[in-house]
């Protein structure tokens, strides 16, 4: 994160960056090995991307969202557990899920320093 931190900050992009995380290879596993986070950022058209860093565009799609402001494992589960219940939408596994990261200075009862939204990819269950 510190890479595209650094860049945004330089580049005075950092009052409209929107801020997107999501695991990528190596996927997290129950054995608690390191695993891959990628970084995205929002930024206006025509802005150069520094060599070290990749630029690209997300697909677009439908995608369900969860906000909260707990913890982000939490989180994903509480999100996907309702997701599973769900009669008319199912993951879309050939797309990216997201958390957007809104940072919130942690207020008085909140238990993360950022608000999260989390956009998973879905698409209707034929019937």
């Amino acid at each position: 994160m510190a890479p595209v931190l650094e860049w945004i900050k330089a580049s005075n992009l950092l009052s409209t960056a929107r801020f997107f995380g999501g695991n990528v290879k190596p996927m997290p596993s129950n054995r608690g090995k390191p695993y891959g986070y990628g970084m995205i950022v929002t930024i206006p058209d025509g802005v150069s991307v520094p060599m070290h860093l990749k630029e690209m565009v997300l697909p677009g799609g439908l995608y369900a969202i969860f906000e909260s402001s707990e913890d982000v494992n939490l989180s994903w589960k509480t999100f996907m557990g309702r997701l599973a219940k769900d009669g008319i939408y199912k993951s879309d596994r050939s797309r990216l899920c997201l958390e957007e990261h809104i940072r919130n200075e942690k207020p008085s009862g909140c238990g993360n320093e950022y608000h999260l939204i989390l956009l998973e990819p879905v698409k209707v269950i034929k019937n």
